[in-house]
C-alpha cells in the first residue's frame, strides 16, 4: 500500500451474499455431477492433452469416422467424439472460474495487504508512544513485537517492515507472514 489513506476495501462480505454464493456453488456442483477429482496418480499415469495433440485427436476422429472397420466394438468415434467435446465445453467453465478465483484472490491479497500495512504503522506508533514513556504503551508494544522477535539480520532483532513499501507487504505465496525489511 503505497498510500496508507488510500483504503481501496473497507467492507464485509454479508450474510446474504455468504447464502448466495454458496448456493451458486451448490447450483454448479448440481449442474456439473460428473465433475471428479483425480490423485496425483491418476494424473501421472494419464496422458494430457495440448494443444498440438488436441490437434492430432481432432485427425484421429476424422480417420475413425472415416474408416471404423479397424475399431474393436468396445470403441465408438461419439465416445471420442464427446470426450474432446467435453474437453473443449469445460475449457470455456475453467476461464471463466479461474478469472473469478484470482479475483477473489486479489480481493483477499489487497484485504489483508491493508490490514497488516495499518497495524504496522499502529504498531510503529505505539513503539514511539513506548519510547516517550506513555502510560499502557509499552505493555502493548511488547505483545505486539512478540510478532517479530526472530526476524532480522542475526534472527534476534525485532526488524519491522515499512508498512509504505510494496515490498514489506506479504506476497501470495507466503501467506501473510511479513516480509523483512532490508
Amino acid at each position: 500500500m503505497s498510500n496508507i489513506t488510500n483504503n481501496r476495501l473497507n467492507l464485509v462480505v454479508t450474510p446474504a451474499q455468504q447464502a448466495t454464493a454458496q448456493q451458486h456453488f451448490t447450483d454448479l456442483r448440481t449442474a456439473f455431477p460428473f465433475l471428479i477429482g483425480l490423485t496425483a496418480a491418476e494424473k501421472k499415469s494419464n496422458v494430457g492433452i495440448n494443444v498440438s495433440n488436441k490437434q492430432w485427436v481432432e485427425d484421429c476422429i476424422v480417420e475413425m469416422e472415416q474408416d471404423s472397420s479397424l475399431l474393436p466394438g468396445f470403441i465408438t468415434t461419439q465416445q471420442v467424439t464427446n470426450d474432446l467435446q467435453l474437453f473443449e465445453q469445460l475449457e470455456f467453465v475453467k476461464v471463466e472460474a479461474a478469472d473469478f478465483l484470482a479475483r477473489i484472490s486479489d480481493t483477499q491479497f489487497l484485504a489483508g495487504s491493508e490490514a497488516y500495512a495499518v497495524c504496522l504503522i499502529y504498531y510503529r506508533i505505539l513503539e514511539a508512544a513506548a519510547k516517550a514513556g506513555l502510560p499502557g504503551a509499552d505493555d502493548r508494544y511488547n505483545r505486539l513485537k512478540e510478532r517479530f522477535k526472530d526476524q532480522g539480520p542475526q534472527g534476534g532483532g525485532n526488524q519491522v517492515p515499512d508498512p509504505t513499501t510494496p515490498a514489506s507487504t506479504p506476497d501470495a505465496g507466503n501467506s501473510g507472514s511479513p516480509t523483512p525489511a532490508p
